[in-house]
């Protein structure tokens, strides 16, 4: 890496944003997202995972076999919808003059929809990869995976997709 303490200073930096705020989620004000993580791999690569529970079940509307609502509560915790999301950020030799490159190391799932999850979400991760040629220097760590996160943040709509 050209310069490594560039690239160092700029990620204690975000981590130490992260962590005073309690969390990604917290930090970036995410509403709907349960869950974010973002960790060093290596001396040149981070991963960030993403997770997403989403309820179908509305006690009001739904209550199964008219059963008591407390037994109804049970139950609806056994049915939320999920996507859980893994991605590594690899950071080239010439950091901060070349881009991190993304990529979909893990996918997993439990929702049903009539395209390819994967797919979906790999074409996701291309668009950004792809966006990023217009990279300037002056681009920090967090400013990158608030613009990736707010890319791929509408699980509500995929979610209602399944439905």
């Amino acid at each position: 890496m050209n310069n490594p303490r560039l690239y160092e200073r700029r990620l204690n930096e975000f981590k130490k944003n992260i962590s005073s705020k309690k969390g990604i989620v917290n930090y970036f004000q995410i509403k709907n997202l349960n869950d974010i993580t973002f960790q060093n791999e290596s001396n040149n690569s981070c991963k960030l995972t993403i997770k997403y529970k989403h309820v179908n079940f509305d006690i009001n509307k739904n209550n199964i076999f008219e059963l008591p609502a407390e037994l109804n509560d049970v139950i609806s915790t056994y049915l939320p919808s999920y996507i859980k999301i893994t991605l590594t950020i690899k950071y080239p030799p010439d950091y901060p003059f070349k881009p991190p490159t993304w990529s979909l190391t893990e996918l997993s799932h439990n929702i049903n929809l009539h395209a390819d999850v994967e797919e979906y979400y790999s074409s996701i991760v291309d668009a950004h990869n792809r966006e990023n040629r217009e990279w300037l220097p002056s681009t920090w760590v967090e400013k990158d995976v608030i613009l990736f996160i707010s890319r791929i943040n509408h699980f509500d709509s995929v979610m209602r997709e399944t439905l």
